[in-house]
């Protein structure tokens, strides 16, 4: 059975550890063993089967983990590394060359607020040397395999996109007709580059706003305080819900009408995946994978226009049964581009590919 080490910088919650449990959890003919940087382990609890090891680093920390990294790679016994966005690339490069293992598969999911325009030279060319000694690349999006191409080139074996899988939810989408109420839904960490602040001043001064409708932004994070600021000075206090992190969000789904990705800076959303699924009406950004992830199943505008999005909602708000048509187009793109199996089929056969099994 092939054994493949899947590092990490935390397993805490977050759409990057959402994808590598549900690739643990149907994975078949691999053994699976996820290291975490950090201590935090929250998605642990998740796994139905494969451990979990923490190395410890604590926040704010600076050291090398490599020879840590090795220690549990020869222990474990791994056919296939596969480490995740930059904090484990150079320390999982030289674990790996140190324990010997066979194959090294770097995924890409994003960048951070700090790199969302851009990474600077030093990671650059660090990265570029490191890439071209890599078995494999995987990007969640066509888009994101550009990016990674542009600032890093190509690894041995060329790159993979695979879409994260989502949850087909069967679900009875409930359909607002004119003069209900609207709830607007965002689910994510409450994070800089999610720039939820935007979105409640576009919330704030939608033309047509009626004293009953609703935002959600469900998750959690260090811009809670600065987000409730922002609705005191924008007035809708009231108005505006943060439940905080949840840990099934099927319901606040099902209850939303249109849901909003604001990101000045996306990878792949799992969270965008998973409203279409719903049958959301979706309203994202025009940035990273945004556009590769919706299609023309959704409506665009240009990240931090907050007025744009405030008319986008506005529109959507007018007219129920244009919302009513997307959500529909929208849950159709989900079934056929972000199906779970699909997924898991095509990392099985990369890791088996790697390990030079059939």
């Amino acid at each position: 059975m092939i054994r493949v080490a899947h590092v990490v910088a935390s397993f805490d919650v977050g759409g990057l550890q959402k994808g590598v449990v549900n690739i643990i959890n149907r994975s078949r003919g691999c053994q699976h063993l996820v290291v975490s940087f950090g201590p935090g382990l929250a998605m642990a609890d998740r796994l139905d089967h494969g451990d979990v090891e923490s190395l410890g680093l604590e926040p704010g920390q600076r050291r090398s983990l490599a020879a840590a990294l090795r220690d549990v790679l020869q222990r474990f016994g791994a056919d296939v590394v596969h480490t995740r966005n930059w904090p484990t690339l150079v320390d999982g490069w030289r674990a790996r060359r140190r324990a010997r293992t066979a194959s090294h598969v770097h995924g890409y999911h994003g960048r951070d607020a700090s790199g969302a325009r851009g990474f600077g030279w030093k990671r650059r060319l660090i990265g570029r040397a490191l890439t071209r000694s890599l078995d494999a690349v995987v990007t969640l999006t066509p888009h994101m395999a550009e990016e990674y191409t542009r600032d890093f080139g190509a690894p041995k074996r060329g790159l993979h996109v695979i879409e994260n899988g989502v949850e087909l939810p069967e679900v009875a989408v409930s359909r607002r007709t004119a003069g209900d109420p609207l709830q607007v839904l965002a689910v994510g960490r409450l994070d800089p580059v999610k720039d939820y602040g935007s979105l409640i001043r576009a919330f704030a001064r939608m033309p047509g706003r009626g004293v009953d409708d609703r935002l959600v932004i469900a998750g959690d994070g260090p811009e809670r305080e600065a987000l409730a600021a922002t609705c005191d000075r924008e007035g809708v206090a009231d108005a505006v819900k943060m439940p905080g992190m949840l840990q099934n969000t099927a319901a606040v789904y099902r209850d939303a009408d249109v849901f909003v990705q604001s990101s000045v800076y996306e990878g792949m959303s799992n969270t965008l995946a998973e409203a279409m699924a719903a049958g959301l009406p979706c309203v994202a950004s025009r940035v990273g994978g945004n556009p590769d992830v919706v299609g023309g199943a959704g409506v665009f505008y240009e990240s931090g226009d907050d007025a744009v999005l405030a008319e986008r909602l506005a529109a959507l708000r007018r007219d129920p049964a244009r919302a009513s048509a997307l959500g529909d187009a929208a849950r159709e793109r989900a079934r056929e581009v972000f199906g779970m199996d699909r997924m898991v089929q095509a990392y099985d056969e990369l890791y088996h590919e790697l390990a030079g099994r059939s």
